[in-house]
């Protein structure tokens, strides 16, 4: 009976090991963001809004795991994105400048506020809140106000860029290609299949290419 009861005991263990060896990283508060950033293949979910303001945190140059923000909001990102390159996944989670009127001015080669580029990656239920987003070189790359530049074979899903949001580029400063919530979709590699998959999504901001740019813009488009 002993033998019976301890068995039992340690295959109960076992299973709940197994149930939970694989459950995402539960992130309340931005230090814990910050040190989970830092191992960026790992699967995260938020249980609160996230405020990044003075943390010091800076974009992770790589993203291949999954971040869940169950319907939360990460603000005090400041003028950078959240992730250079995602080939990951970021799914119901909301980046919001909308507190500290973020005017962001980038130079960058691709530049967005979610990621600068994506390859083999998803966004899903993401929204983006308060951001300008200017190029401030000419012939500054891909920019868009969610993703600057895709790769590979990337889905958007149900993402939103809300009408407070604004994409503008005027003077000398332009972007090659600029679009509302992603600025250019690289096919070269794939010719002749359907590798962007963009569904139920929505640009509400402005795009804005004026003066000299409306002419030197290689594209701009809403979505």
């Amino acid at each position: 009976m002993t033998k019976n009861l301890k068995f039992l005991l340690f295959s109960s263990l076992v299973a709940l090991g197994a149930m939970t060896s694989g459950a995402a990283t539960e992130i309340a508060t931005a230090a814990e963001f910050i040190a989970a950033m830092s191992v960026p293949d790992g699967e995260y979910v938020l249980t609160a809004d996230i405020d990044l303001t003075g943390s010091g945190y800076t974009s992770v140059a790589l993203f291949s795991g999954s971040l869940d923000g169950a319907g939360h909001a990460i603000t005090g990102l400041g003028s950078q994105s959240l992730v250079v390159k995602l080939t990951g996944s970021i799914t119901a989670l909301t980046i919001d400048g909308t507190a500290s009127g973020v005017n962001t001015e980038r130079a960058a080669d691709n530049a967005g506020i979610f990621c600068d580029a994506m390859e083999n990656a998803t966004l899903e239920d993401c929204s983006l809140k308060g951001y300008t987003l200017r190029p401030t070189a000419a012939r500054a790359g891909s920019i868009g106000l969610m993703v600057g530049k895709g790769a590979g074979v990337c889905t958007l899903v149900r993402c939103i860029v809300e009408s407070g949001c604004l994409m503008e580029s005027t003077g000398g400063n332009i972007g090659n290609n600029m679009g509302g919530l992603i600025g250019y979709f690289d096919t070269d590699s794939q010719k002749n299949e359907v590798v962007l998959s963009i569904e139920d999504c929505t640009n509400n901001a402005a795009i804005r290419s004026v003066g000299e740019n409306a002419v030197n813009a290689s594209a701009t488009g809403g979505i």
